[in-house]
């Protein structure tokens, strides 16, 4: 066994025996070979275990690694992985995801050509519609003019290891969401970052997954969900420089138009505009917004972003989504 493989490909599982092969297969058929595979298991109570056990058995040709634990969660599932891997650079993924065949092979060559500690790549949503009919959902591409704070999620990326290593940077179970949290701190210790601008990763939506849950009580509930990411924010933007600080408002801005249509009512409208205020209150006047040039945004986003900013300053963006919600239930009916 290879003592530094060059990726350690971490997967946290709990209770999903039957996503196991389909990812497992998928790593098998990479073309790029240099890596382990570290599965993470948070006391299953199904058969992933012996899953995992079959498969190591036949096919010792692969190097994987096996560590269990009790239940305590999906981040102390993901410490695991970070404080268990071997590799230059970690990979961290669901149990329910998979790789496209070329996906490591792509991360692994713009990783040794630029020496960067966070290599992006896109990814695709993909939803079940039953009876295993797979459908892809919206793409996530890389956008023209990228920057490590515009993607906030795992999918389909490298950390160098030595980096949250040194900066003492783990997942912590008092910070929602997880991803969100772990990436700001990360990024704010991350000397460069490279982007694959090819599609590599399949990000699957599991309706049972704890970030769909609807309850508004619930800490994954959108609106509760972006009254952390904005005192995550708040913290953290002074600590920025310009260029930066614009770049970290500008993705939280992309939040929270989209969380706009999602809310139920006004007051729920009217707390989400409160939280980016006290987080963010020049916002608007972020260049980045403006510029198709400087934007961080996919061509298609950038535009819808800039009508609704221009809403935001003609106050119209309230009656705008209370009409969004009318028709929304209008549709239903």
């Amino acid at each position: 066994m290879k003592e530094t493989p060059f990726i350690t490909i971490g997967i946290a599982s709990y209770n999903y025996a039957r996503f196991l092969p389909r990812a497992f297969e998928a790593i098998k058929r990479q073309s790029f070979r240099d890596f382990e595979v570290l599965y993470c298991d948070d006391g299953s109570t199904d058969d992933s275990v012996a899953v995992i056990r079959s498969f190591m058995e036949n096919h010792p040709d692969m190097t994987i690694r096996q560590v269990e634990g009790k239940n305590g969660g999906v981040m102390a599932n993901k410490n695991r992985i970070l404080q268990n891997a071997r590799g230059e650079y970690v990979m961290l993924c669901d149990a329910d995801d998979w790789m496209d065949d070329n996906c490591l092979e792509l991360l692994a060559e713009k990783a040794k050509q630029t020496g960067a500690d966070r290599i992006i790549a896109g990814f695709r949503n993909v939803t079940d519609k039953g009876n295993g009919v797979l459908e892809t959902g919206q793409v996530e591409e890389v956008p023209p003019h990228p920057s490590k704070w515009n993607q906030f999620q795992h999918h389909g990326c490298l950390y160098r290891r030595a980096v949250y290593v040194e900066q003492d940077i783990w997942f912590r179970p008092d910070c929602y969401p997880d991803d969100f949290d772990f990436i700001e701190r990360f990024n704010a210790h991350c000397g460069q970052a490279a982007f694959v601008h090819q599609v590599v990763y399949n990000f699957y939506h599991n309706g049972q997954s704890t970030s769909s849950v609807k309850d508004r009580t619930s800490r994954w509930y959108y609106l509760n969900l972006f009254r952390e990411i904005t005192a995550l924010t708040a913290q953290l933007l002074p600590q920025l420089g310009q260029e930066d600080a614009w770049q970290l408002q500008a993705v939280v801005m992309r939040i929270y138009l989209a969380d706009v249509f999602s809310t139920r009512n006004g007051g729920e409208l009217r707390e989400l505009t409160a939280l980016l205020n006290r987080a963010m209150p020049d916002c608007l006047n972020n260049p980045l917004l403006y510029s198709r040039a400087r934007s961080p945004y996919r061509t298609n986003t950038f535009y819808k972003s800039l009508v609704l900013v221009i809403l935001m300053r003609l106050h119209c963006l309230a009656p705008a989504a209370a009409l969004y919600r009318v028709l929304q239930r209008g549709g239903k009916t």
